[in-house]
């Protein structure tokens, strides 16, 4: 989405080099002060950033809000309503400037909508100020280190009384999770999981950063490769990118297309 803005900036734009450079000069970027114990590694999570950021950005007369929003999308088989997450850097002049962040989320719930949002205030926090956080790699030194999956790192749950289901078949449903994040990843989903990215970088733009994120979201904070996910994983991020790509409601799977040899999954996101 394009990025809305008062008519003037320039008070605007005076505030945030005085800002970033006394950041840059007394701080030096965002601490990783939460700790993901899927993958032994650290992140910056929405406390840190604040912490880090607000009392030099209040000093230059900055502010940054972010409200729940939503927009139309329009597609093939009609329109859809996209949440959204809307990010705005004031300036006690009265100048301002607006970015709009569309929310994919993992659940068409409202814990799913408030774990979406919650990922993504972060990032767009962090970059409408222009911080960074401690080494930021990417999630590739994380990536480097061979892990094994096991159900005791990622184990699917269900709660039998919030599943929806009842007694017996509740839990057979959350024994069938558990014993799936034993397994490991098939042949076939990954071929799936391939072609759903391929359908969905032809049709929608994506690249490997949104293809990473999308894992992230769906597998857990610090997994961005899908190499490195179990069956269970796997199911549940199928489920996520057929629903991107407009393939919810079709009963019938497409084949999976043909991995190439060198293709994106030959190397770690």
């Amino acid at each position: 989405m394009p990025i809305n803005r008062s008519s003037g900036q320039a008070s605007l734009a005076t505030a945030l080099v005085a800002f970033q450079k006394e950041f840059y000069e007394t701080v030096g970027h965002v601490e990783k002060g939460s700790v993901n114990p899927f993958f032994n590694s650290s992140y910056a999570d929405i406390v840190s950033c604040f912490t880090a950021a607000v009392p030099i950005a209040t000093k230059h007369g900055l502010a940054v809000s972010q409200d729940p929003g939503y927009m139309a999308v329009g597609s093939a088989s009609g329109h859809s309503v996209q949440p959204t997450l809307i990010t705005t850097v004031y300036h006690d002049s009265g100048e301002w400037k607006e970015s709009e962040t569309v929310l994919y989320l993992p659940k068409e719930d409202p814990q799913g909508q408030g774990s979406a949002i919650t990922y993504m205030r972060r990032y767009a926090y962090l970059a409408s100020l222009g911080l960074v956080t401690a080494e930021d790699d990417d999630g590739n030194a994380a990536s480097q280190q061979p892990r094994q999956q096991s159900a005791q790192q990622r184990t699917a749950t269900s709660n039998p009384a919030q599943s929806g289901l009842k007694g017996t078949v509740a839990s057979k449903a959350a024994a069938t999770k558990a014993r799936n994040g034993d397994k490991e990843q098939t042949k076939g989903q990954s071929s799936n999981l391939y072609r759903l990215f391929k359908k969905l970088e032809d049709q929608q733009g994506w690249d490997r950063d949104t293809y990473s994120e999308a894992i992230e979201m769906i597998c857990g904070e610090g997994i961005r490769d899908d190499r490195k996910i179990n069956f269970q994983q796997s199911s549940d991020l199928i489920g996520y990118l057929k629903k991107c790509a407009g393939e919810e409601d079709t009963n019938t799977t497409p084949p999976p297309a043909e991995e190439p040899q060198g293709s994106y999954t030959e190397e770690p996101f």
